[in-house]
């Protein structure tokens, strides 16, 4: 008996010491687990921020690349306009060229005509220098006519508006107007100018393509104050009416 309680005590030590030794590697061994968890927790947010990272740095490898490509695409339309801009300079290059040799030849030709023109007298200077042959201008027989028919005419016509009596001589003198006007058409076609004197003033008109319709309508409008004068005979001397300044 005594032997059996002593053996029985020592397994009892004995499971005891084991228990003790199990607990305590069973907290060592919870230890270890908890902080291998913990690691593994850190672990797993070390992950997650590395995928964010890595999609962050994806993304800005994406927008990195459309710059990119942007970038090539605003170099490459830089290049067209280039070439287009050298076009266009070659272009404008040859223009004012061009334009200067256009500009040289204006000159020239203005140059030519200035060397050319020779300056003209007005018809009243001619036809007060037609009697004695001191034409300046265009030298014309119709010129030097216009100057003797204006000198017998003018008391004619004078004469017609004084008495309003003579038919005749206002025909003669709506006659002598209309040729007075058209010879100063034919003579400004020539001369380049048409000048009419009315009284004491001038109205001076550019000679161009219908100087003689020009010349026929103003010796109507002659022709129409004559006639209206027919009907209002003047008072005053021939010599004083102002029929003498339309002539």
């Amino acid at each position: 008996m005594s032997n059996s309680a002593a053996l029985l005590l020592k397994t009892q030590a004995k499971v005891s010491h084991e228990r003790r030794t199990m607990e305590k590697t069973h907290m060592v061994a919870a230890d270890a687990i908890q902080s291998l968890q913990q690691k593994l927790a850190n672990a797993h947010r070390d992950i997650a921020t590395l995928q964010a990272q890595h999609l962050a740095n994806k993304g800005l490898m994406e927008h990195m690349a459309n710059d990119v490509a942007e970038v090539l695409s605003v170099q490459e339309d830089m290049g067209c306009r280039l070439v287009i801009l050298e076009e266009s300079e070659q272009k404008i290059r040859d223009t004012a060229e061009k334009t200067q040799e256009l500009v040289s030849d204006l000159h020239a030709s203005l140059q030519g005509r200035n060397t050319e023109y020779t300056t003209t007298t007005t018809l009243a200077e001619e036809l007060a220098l037609g009697d004695t042959g001191l034409f300046t201008g265009v030298h014309t027989d119709l010129v030097r006519k216009v100057t003797s028919w204006h000198n017998q005419l003018q008391v004619v016509l004078c004469a017609s508006v004084k008495d309003g009596a003579c038919s005749a001589s206002m025909y003669i003198a709506g006659l002598w107007a209309c040729v007075r006007m058209f010879v100063v058409g034919l003579w400004a076609r020539q001369a380049g100018r048409l000048e009419v004197f009315v009284g004491c003033g001038a109205l001076k008109l550019k000679a161009g393509r219908y100087e003689v319709v020009i010349g026929l309508g103003i010796s109507s409008v002659l022709v129409g104050i004559m006639w209206w004068l027919l009907d209002r005979p003047s008072e005053a001397p021939v010599s004083n009416h102002p029929m003498w300044d339309m002539l």
